[in-house]
């Protein structure tokens, strides 16, 4: 059995009983400086919650007395709450339980008498109470006062219902929250966690263990509600996007009378959308497979907004139809949570922006759309699992080097060095990859047709291997495989391209030296004419191109938070990326943002070029823009020599 957690004044009143055998009403007042009438209701409180532990009897001439009724679980009982009382002393501890003794409250209480209970100062629970309010905000709750009355939480009905489940009950098992709010028979819930699954797996829902538990926890705080007399008498607008979603009809119609027929309690129309929030806010499913069908409309028109977007911003067309598909599916799921405020918890978001920052910035994007349509604010941990789906368009190509077979290798240090290194190379790719090694006079001999790439501990630049238009690759014996991973992976990009000088960085493949601009100007739109006439000049782009940029930017400027302006184009005219830099000594504004930094790109129609190279290009536009060091290095740099010997360094 859960050991029930009380208030700090109901432990009191215990502990005093337990030290003396009779205490009188008024004595008990007196101790815990409040009115004899509330000591009656704490006593009415401990008994509903320690039923079959303790109860408290009152005696005709003594007073109230201490009625033990299991003296093993009592002692564990008092135990357990005295040391959470210690507890309190956190800050964490403290907010979460200031949450639930408000969640818990059904009235006003004061500050002065919320400070008791936690047997802190004033100032500091003024302190704690400013935490608190971040996180109810977070659920669209709120602690309101009343002048010279009191404070109580202020909230819509699926609001604190959701707060319970994702706050106050965080972590917690089925068991842990019966425990803790209704104490139901465990064969009653075992019972109808069948029967709900069978109603599921009969008509075809995709279910999993996690999906079930997390239906019956939304069920039990439905029941605690519903029992302190609360239903759901209001939807707010921006659920009704999902209420006559036929997908759920059936589901929301039958487990509402499974729990009418279960607990004799009538489900009305709001409290079956209520029920819908465990099945609409989970993740998809692994082996879940898309059908249009049970795509909501809104998220349909949301993706396409977002396609737009990125087009728009971006000038990237995605064409992967398995990532809109998978994309879909989670969107399908991300944004009823948002719609719900059904906060998560992503650990990965961190290392998510980090690894993959271009995904994070199409992620961005798609969260902003989100954003305007919604009317609501999406957490990082959203927009990080957003990433995750953008994140695989890089990821798929790591898939490709595997494709590739046969290598070889040349080496000149010996055949100790080159066994060594062709068994890194072989545990590094994968293990029916054929791996030759040569010296360099062999290798001038044989045909290279059968090879597709060639690692090397001499020189790329030697020779005889100029003659060939196989990738040349270099390693020594300490190689870094994630590195040379990601050279293979630029090979099957690039192999119009050898410039090795610069194999880490697409950019660089694409600027020339005459493009690369240092202003000292403080006027964008005369920095971009001059970057775009250069263009013009080497006969990159035309006359069409700079109109469309200049009033693009006009309109809908395309800078990102970190000062970095992205003008973009794309054409039939152009046969291959073109990109030039303004690097801007002075800061400057337009539209109310700062303008440090502008790469201007022009791309081939998407018919006409790789997607997975836009892709590469934007990575490492984004790898600078989020590198503020490396920005600060750039912009003091006088020459374009010095600039891209900085990025060639990465």
């Amino acid at each position: 059995m859960q050991i029930p957690i009380i208030d700090n004044k109901d432990l009191k009143i215990i502990n005093l009983l337990a030290e003396e055998r009779f205490i009188p009403i008024n004595k008990l007042s007196q101790e815990l400086s409040v009115s004899d009438r509330s000591i009656r209701n704490y006593i009415k409180r401990i008994n509903e919650e320690l039923v079959n532990i303790i109860s408290i009897e009152a005696h005709r001439t003594k007073g109230v007395y201490l009625n033990i009724y299991d003296k093993t679980l009592f002692n564990k009982f008092l135990k357990e709450n005295n040391q959470k009382n210690l507890a309190l002393n956190s800050r964490e501890d403290r907010i979460k339980y200031i949450i639930d003794y408000f969640v818990k409250l059904d009235g006003i209480a004061t500050l002065d008498e919320l400070a008791y209970q936690i047997n802190i100062g004033k100032t500091t629970l003024i302190g704690d109470m400013k935490e608190v309010d971040k996180i109810l905000k977070k659920f669209s709750c709120k602690i309101k006062s009343k002048k010279n009355i009191g404070s109580y939480l202020d909230y819509n009905e699926i609001d604190i219902r959701l707060l319970i489940l994702n706050y106050c009950c965080e972590n917690y098992k089925i068991e842990m929250i019966n425990d803790k709010y209704l104490k139901l028979e465990t064969h009653i819930i075992k019972s109808l966690k069948t029967d709900i699954y069978n109603f599921l797996t009969e008509n075809n829902y995709n279910t999993t263990k996690l999906i079930l538990d997390e239906i019956i926890k939304h069920i039990l705080i439905m029941l605690y509600r519903v029992k302190k007399g609360y239903i759901i008498n209001h939807i707010e607008k921006k659920h009704s996007v999902i209420t006559n979603h036929p997908y759920l009809r059936k589901y929301t119609d039958s487990v509402g009378e499974l729990i009418e027929e279960y607990f004799d309690i009538k489900v009305n129309e709001n409290g079956r959308i209520y029920l819908s929030i465990p099945f609409l806010t989970r993740n998809a499913a692994v082996s879940e497979i898309y059908d249009e069908e049970n795509i909501d409309n809104f998220v349909i028109r949301i993706m396409d907004k977002i396609w737009l977007k990125i087009n728009q911003d971006i000038g990237f067309v995605i064409n992967d139809k398995k990532l809109l598909k998978n994309l879909a599916l989670h969107l399908n799921y991300s944004i009823n949570r948002i719609i719900f405020n059904v906060q998560i918890n992503n650990t990965s978001t961190y290392d998510i922006k980090k690894k993959y920052k271009f995904a994070y910035r199409l992620a961005e994007l798609s969260s902003k759309i989100i954003e305007d349509e919604l009317g609501v604010n999406v957490s990082e941990s959203e927009t990080a699992l957003i990433a995750i789906h953008f994140g695989a368009l890089l990821e798929n190509n790591k898939a490709k080097v595997s494709k590739l077979k046969n290598f070889a290798l040349v080496c000149e240090n010996g055949l100790g060095t080159s066994m060594l290194l062709k068994a890194r190379l072989k545990r590094m790719l994968s293990s029916d990859s054929k791996i030759d090694v040569f010296s360099i006079y062999e290798f001038a001999k044989i045909d290279h047709s059968e090879y597709q790439i060639v690692f090397t501990t001499i020189s790329p630049n030697t020779k005889v291997f100029q003659s060939i238009s196989l990738p040349i690759i270099k390693i020594d014996t300490l190689f870094n495989e994630n590195e040379i991973l990601n050279l293979i992976e630029n090979t099957l990009y690039i192999n119009n391209f050898n410039d090795n000088e610069d194999n880490n960085s697409f950019i660089l493949k694409f600027i020339q030296d005459n493009h690369i601009h240092f202003y000292e100007s403080s006027d964008y739109k005369e920095i971009l004419v001059d970057m775009i006439d250069s263009l013009i000049d080497s006969n990159k782009v035309n006359e069409k191109f700079k109109k469309y940029i200049i009033d693009r930017e006009e309109v809908n400027p395309t800078i990102f938070d970190n000062g970095i302006m992205l003008p973009h184009y794309t054409s039939e005219l152009i046969q291959e990326p073109v990109i030039a830099i303004g690097v801007l000594k002075e800061e400057c504004y337009h539209c109310n943002k700062i303008v440090k930094f502008i790469i201007l790109t022009a791309y081939p129609k998407e018919e006409m070029i790789d997607p997975d190279l836009i892709i590469k290009i934007y990575d490492d536009i984004m790898n600078i823009g989020q590198d503020v060091e490396l920005m600060n290095s750039l912009i003091n740099t006088n020459s374009s020599a010095e600039f891209k010997q900085i990025i060639r360094s990465l």
